[in-house]
């Protein structure tokens, strides 16, 4: 028998159901207030933000699509891609390192800020890799991004 044991769990969030995640593909990327290319430009994301596609949300060669803030605008489909997965900033700026943790040293750049965007390259122990569009690799937090994606992080803790 166990005991003194508390279970926590840190945080869970995720896509709601039929959700798909995109990453923004080519430079020049926009987004529009409805489904047509005369329609006024709500944003110019930069290659690799992420974006959650609205399935039931299709018309023909575009898909509506929502940001990590919530504004939700429509993209034509050949500026995104499924093909690799896409992260942003979500913390006014954090430390860009050579390694899987603080006790790797600062890679230059040092840092990133707010909504930059980078391509996922998969991580360990609370960290994941980057890539920027240099293709120059670094480890950041894995608190300190939002990702388009399904996402759970559980921790137990003994006490």
């Amino acid at each position: 028998m166990i005991k003194n044991t508390t279970f926590v769990i840190l945080f869970a969030f995720g896509l709601s159901s039929g959700a798909q995640p995109y990453c923004v593909m080519s430079e020049g990327a926009k987004l529009y207030a409805r489904a047509d290319l005369g329609a006024p430009v709500v944003s110019e994301p930069p290659v690799n933000t992420p974006l959650i596609g609205l399935n039931d949300k299709i018309a023909g060669d575009w898909v509506q699509v929502q940001d990590r803030d919530g504004q939700k605008a429509w993209s034509p489909k050949k500026q995104l891609t499924t093909a690799w997965s896409c992260l942003s900033i979500d913390v006014p700026k954090t430390s860009l390192r050579k390694g899987p943790g603080e006790k790797f040293p600062l890679a230059r750049p040092h840092f990133a800020n707010k909504s930059q965007s980078f391509k996922d390259l998969g991580g360990e122990d609370g960290w994941t890799q980057v890539e920027d569009r240099k293709g120059r690799k670094f480890w950041v937090n894995i608190d300190d991004v939002w990702k388009a994606q399904n996402r759970m992080r559980i921790s137990f803790e003994q006490k």
